[in-house]
C-alpha cells in the first residue's frame, strides 16, 4: 500500500488524467538559446522533472507579446513561430516520461525592463509615475490591449501546435494581468477600471481569446490570493477574483504577493525564516469558494505535509518549485516511501541569486542543476576501472565526494577527525531557521550508510597515514578553521569563536557583542536575539551579510526586526581591542566607541586549512584537494566540488 495514497492518486483534469497530485511549478528559465528559444540545457532541465515523477511539468516565464512584454532577456517569445521547434522538442521530452507538458504565459507590464520593450516604455493599465514625477508606465490604449490579447491567442495556437497540454496564465505576482485587477496599478475610468468586475474584464477577455485559439488545452490561471501590500488587495478580494474568473478557466494556482514589493517577494518565494507551506492558507480560501481544481505553492518539500494538505481539502494539487530544483526525483522517492532519500531545498535563494548575477541556475544541495544536459552525457560514460578511494574530511564537500564516488561503483572510505560527520553544518542542528541545512547533512550521512561507505571517526590523518593506505585516489576535504583577527584581547575568557558557540559547556551571557557581521555573524546574532539575548553586531563595511544573497539578507533583516529586542547593527565600525570594559572600536566618523559584553563572539571569517592540505599533497598517490581547505566557500561550492571530485575518478 502506498504511504501517501492521496498524493499518488490519479486526478481527473478535464480530458487529462494526472497520474498523481504533484505539479512541477513554473520556474524562471536559465539562459536560453542565442536565437531566443529553449536551449538543450533548458529542455533537459524540464525533462529531468518529468523523469522524476511529476504528473505535469510547466515551462516557466515565457512571454506572449514580445514587443511589449519582456521583463528580462531569458523569456521565450511565444508569439513567434521561431519558438516552435524547441517547444516541440521540450514537450516531447516531457511526454517521454509519462507527464503532461504545460507552459506559463506571461507579460511583465509595468515591470518590464525599458531596454527590452518597444520605445522603452513599459505598459500597464494606467499611466504611473515614480516619487520624482518621472513616468514609469504608459497606460494601454484599447488598440494596444487588443494587440496584446491577440499575442496571447497567437501564443496559445503556437504551444498547441507544439504539443503542449496545459497553459498556465500568469495573472499574479504583479505581472500585467494582475496589474489590471490590482488597486495598486489600475486607475482606469473606462469599463476596465473601477469595480472589481471591471478590473477583471481584460483577464476574462484574454482567457476567452486563449480558449478560442487552443480549445483542447487546459487553462490554469495563477493568481495572487493576497497581494500582501497595504494598498493592494487581500484574500477576501482574491477569493472574489477567483469566483469572477471561474467560468472562463479550468483551474487555479494560488500564490501571493507582488514583485514590486520587496517584502512580499520573500513570502512569495518563502525564505528559511518562514514555515513550510506558509502560503497554503490562501489556496485553501480559494478552494472553499470555487468548484474548479486548486493547486497550492510555496516552500513545500515534505511529502507528509503534501499528503496532509490534500487529505484536509486545502488544495487538489501541490505545485513544487525549488523543491524540485533540489531533488527532481522527489515524487518517485516519495511514491516508494523513501522519504529519507529526498534531498530537501534549503530555501537559501542560491538558485535565484545566481540567476540574477549570471543568468544561470544552480542549487546549493544539487550540483547537477544548471548542467542537466552535460550530466546526461557524463552519466552515459561508464567507469572503466573501479578504484579504492580515501576521502579525508567529513564535511559537506567530503561527504558529497564519497557519495558520488560510491554511486559510481568505487570502494570508498571516509576519515573524519572528530567524533561526528557534518563539518561546518553541525551547528545547524541548534538553530531553528537552519533546520533544512541540518536535514541536508543528515541526508548526506544517510546516503553514505546506504551506499556502504566505510566511515572512520576520531582519526586525525597525516602524510604517513595517507602513504600507508591501500588506495588509488585521495580526496582531501579537511575544511577551514576560525580566522583569528589581529587585535588584542582574544584570550579573554568571554571570547568565543563563532565555530565554537554550540560546543558542550559553552555558556553565553545576556549581553553579547558579535565581531563580524558577515553571513555567519549575522545569523548568529539573529539566533541569539530570538533567544532573549541583547546583541550588538560590529561590522567594518556599511551593511551586514554582504556575502549573502540579497533576498536572504533582506529576509534576515525582516526577521531581525521582528525580534522583541532586535540586534543593534553597528556598521562601518572597526573593532580595535577587547578590554575589561568590553569591545573598543572606531565608529563610522572615527569616534571612539565601547560596547559592554558578557560574551564576545568572534565571527570574522574562516581560514582554509591549506597547510594541512599541502602536507597531504606530498603523497605519491593520486590526490586532489577540494572545498574549504582550498578557499573558504559556501555549501553550494563545497557540494559542487565534492560532486566533481567523485565524478572525475
Amino acid at each position: 500500500m502506498l504511504k501517501y495514497p492521496k498524493l499518488f492518486s490519479p486526478f481527473k483534469y478535464g480530458r487529462l488524467t494526472l497520474k498523481n497530485r504533484i505539479i512541477s511549478a513554473p520556474t524562471s528559465l536559465a539562459e536560453i538559446g542565442p536565437n531566443g528559444t529553449l536551449s538543450p540545457e533548458n529542455i533537459a532541465y524540464y525533462a529531468m522533472r518529468a523523469r522524476g515523477g511529476c504528473s505535469l511539468v510547466y515551462v516557466g516565464e515565457c512571454v506572449c507579446h514580445s514587443a511589449t512584454g519582456l521583463s528580462h532577456p531569458q523569456q521565450v517569445a511565444l508569439d513567434s513561430v521561431a519558438c516552435l521547434p524547441s517547444l516541440k522538442d521540450c514537450a516531447d521530452a516531457i511526454h517521454a516520461y509519462d507527464a503532461y507538458a504545460g507552459i506559463e504565459f506571461g507579460h511583465g507590464g509595468k515591470q518590464c525592463a525599458p531596454p527590452f520593450v518597444k520605445d522603452g516604455h513599459p505598459i500597464g493599465p494606467s499611466d504611473l509615475y515614480n516619487d520624482k514625477g518621472v513616468q514609469t508606465c504608459w497606460g494601454m490604449s484599447r488598440e494596444l490591449m487588443e494587440e496584446v490579447k491577440e499575442g496571447y491567442a497567437k501564443s496559445a495556437a503556437n504551444v498547441a501546435a507544439a504539443g503542449f497540454d496545459v497553459i498556465c496564465l500568469h495573472a499574479g505576482h504583479g505581472w500585467l494581468l494582475n496589474q489590471f485587477m490590482s488597486p495598486l496599478s489600475n486607475f482606469r475610468t473606462d469599463e476596465y477600471g473601477g469595480s472589481l468586475e471591471n478590473r477583471c474584464r481584460y483577464v476574462i477577455e484574454v482567457c476567452q481569446a486563449i480558449k478560442k485559439a487552443a480549445p483542447r488545452l487546459m487553462l490554469d490561471v495563477r493568481i495572487s490570493g493576497d497581494e500582501l501590500n497595504e494598498n493592494g488587495y487581500h484574500i477576501d478580494t482574491g477569493v472574489e477574483i477567483a469566483k469572477i474568473l471561474e467560468p472562463y478557466v479550468d483551474s487555479f494556482n494560488v500564490s501571493v504577493g507582488v514583485n514590486e514589493d520587496l517584502f512580499t517577494f520573500i513570502v512569495m518565494h518563502p525564505s528559511m525564516f518562514l514555515e513550510h507551506g506558509c502560503n497554503v492558507k490562501y489556496a485553501a480560501a480559494v478552494k472553499a469558494a470555487v468548484s474548479k481544481p486548486v493547486s497550492c505553492v510555496g516552500g513545500i518539500s515534505d511529502a507528509d505535509q503534501m499528503e496532509e494538505i490534500l487529505q484536509s481539502g486545502q488544495a487538489d494539487l501541490v505545485a513544487l518549485g525549488r523543491a524540485l530544483v533540489a531533488d527532481p526525483d522527489l515524487p518517485n522517492k516519495a511514491r516508494k516511501g523513501n522519504d529519507e532519500d529526498i534531498r530537501h531545498c534549503l530555501r537559501c535563494y542560491g538558485c535565484q541569486g545566481q540567476m540574477f548575477k549570471t543568468r544561470n541556475i544552480v542549487c546549493a544541495v544539487n550540483p547537477v542543476i544548471g548542467h542537466e544536459y552535460l550530466e546526461m552525457i557524463r552519466q552515459s560514460i561508464p567507469v572503466k576501472e573501479f578504484k579504492k578511494v580515501a576521502v579525508i574530511g567529513g564535511g559537506p564537500a567530503g561527504m558529497q565526494a564519497a557519495i558520488t564516488a560510491a554511486q559510481r561503483g568505487h570502494e570508498v572510505t571516509l576519515y573524519e577527525k572528530t567524533d561526528a560527520l557534518g563539518g561546518a553544518l553541525k551547528f545547524a542542528q541548534h538553530i531553528n531557521f537552519k533546520a533544512d541545512l541540518f536535514r541536508f547533512a543528515q541526508w548526506q550521512i544517510t546516503q553514505l550508510e546506504k551506499l556502504g561507505v566505510k566511515v572512520v571517526l576520531n582519526t586525525d590523518v597525516d602524510l604517513a597515514f595517507v602513504d600507508a593506505l591501500d588506495v588509488d585516489k585521495v580526496i582531501c576535504a579537511v575544511g577551514a578553521s576560525a580566522m583569528v583577527p589581529p587585535f588584542p584581547g582574544l584570550d579573554d575568557k568571554r571570547v568565543i569563536f563563532g565555530t565554537d558557540m554550540f560546543d558542550e559547556g559553552v555558556e553565553i551571557g545576556h549581553k553579547v557583542v558579535v565581531i563580524g557581521g558577515g553571513l555567519v555573524g549575522s545569523e548568529a546574532a539573529l539566533y541569539l536575539a530570538e533567544n532573549g539575548h541583547e546583541v550588538t553586531v560590529i561590522e567594518m563595511v556599511n551593511d551586514i551579510a554582504i556575502d549573502a544573497i540579497v533576498s536572504h539578507r533582506r529576509a534576515m533583516k525582516v526577521r531581525m526586526g521582528q525580534c522583541e529586542v532586535p540586534p543593534v547593527l553597528q556598521v562601518s565600525t572597526k573593532c580595535r581591542a577587547i578590554t575589561p570594559e568590553g569591545v573598543t572600536a572606531e565608529g563610522p566618523n572615527g569616534e571612539d566607541l565601547c560596547f559592554e559584553a558578557d560574551t564576545i563572539i568572534c565571527a570574522v571569517g574562516l581560514s582554509p586549512r591549506t597547510a594541512k592540505a599541502d602536507e597531504l599533497r606530498q603523497t605519491e598517490k593520486d590526490f586532489v584537494a577540494i572545498g574549504d581547505c582550498t578557499k573558504s566557500a559556501k555549501v553550494l561550492e563545497a557540494v559542487a566540488a565534492g560532486y566533481n571530485a567523485g565524478m572525475n575518478i
